[in-house]
């Protein structure tokens, strides 16, 4: 018996070798040096490109595309552009793919919108910095698979409570300080697969109360940060950013001092539509 499990051991190991070391060939048409690769089957999230001629390991099929191994993760190309060597009878044949050109594509626009928490100073109202709760929203257009524009507007909202202990009727807390603050930034956004990394410039919205007393300031602010845009299909993403933001506000004088402010975000992509990425 012990003689019997160990051959279907060592059988089923050099089956399972011989069937991962399958690979293939890219070929590309008559006017192309190379393919993309895609995160996804039928993603908008281009990897990087494959030159013709080169030889790679194959995984498995989904749809109409083909599932290799490219470094330590799994990427897909084009069903159309691999041909098979090795064994190929252990493989599935796919059906005729749907036309594609190799030319990459990019969504039209793509929509956030996220939980944000701040991390901020308060030129000196406070003796240690603060933190604040909001949201996070924003609208890029896609130009190519590594350049977009961005706009991004975000809210941050934070209130100082008083413990009354419901004292002489009062409620249990008492609102006795506010804070609000409101950002509208625009710029650039560089991309490279699902790793991103944005400046944006614009304005900044302070406003906040104390005792009765209220005070606001529009001032110039500016966000340098990034992130990663992990792509669940071609219609859906996660993302997670972090960014330093800095804006020009002193509530007490009026006169302006420079708040060096921290951001980090968690939400959900939603791209639309898809266009050809035109290069550069």
């Amino acid at each position: 018996m012990q003689r019997l499990c160990v051959v279907v051991f060592f059988g089923l190991f050099f089956c399972a070798s011989a069937f991962s070391q399958d690979s293939g060939v890219i070929q590309c048409g008559s006017s192309d040096d190379r393919v993309p690769v895609w995160a996804l089957p039928r993603s908008s999230y281009l990897v990087g490109y494959i030159p013709c001629g080169q030889v790679v390991k194959i995984t498995g099929f989904e749809r109409d595309y083909v599932r290799i191994q490219l470094g330590q993760s799994p990427a897909y190309v084009q069903s159309k552009y691999v041909q098979m060597t090795g064994r190929p009878e252990q493989w599935p044949h796919p059906s005729a793919p749907a036309p594609r050109s190799s030319e990459p594509t990019v969504p039209v626009a793509s929509v956030y919108f996220g939980y944000s928490y701040l991390n901020f100073s308060t030129s000196g109202l406070t003796t240690a910095r603060q933190h604040a709760n909001g949201w996070d929203a924003s609208v890029s257009s896609n130009f190519n698979e590594w350049f977009a524009l961005e706009l991004d507007v975000s809210g941050h909202y934070k209130n100082y409570d008083y413990f009354t202990g419901g004292a002489l009727g009062l409620p249990q807390f008492v609102s006795v300080a506010a804070y609000r603050e409101y950002s509208y930034l625009a710029g650039p956004r560089i991309n490279y697969g699902p790793v991103y990394v944005h400046t944006l410039f614009g304005g900044d919205h302070l406003s906040g109360s104390a005792l009765g007393t209220a005070s606001a300031q529009t001032g110039f602010a500016g966000a340098l940060g990034g992130g990663i845009q992990y792509p669940v299909n071609e219609l859906i993403a996660f993302r997670a950013g972090v960014d330093y933001m800095f804006s020009t506000h002193n509530i007490p004088n009026g006169s302006s001092a420079t708040n060096n402010n921290f951001r980090a975000s968690l939400g959900i992509v939603f791209n639309l539509g898809n266009r050809k990425a035109h290069r550069y």
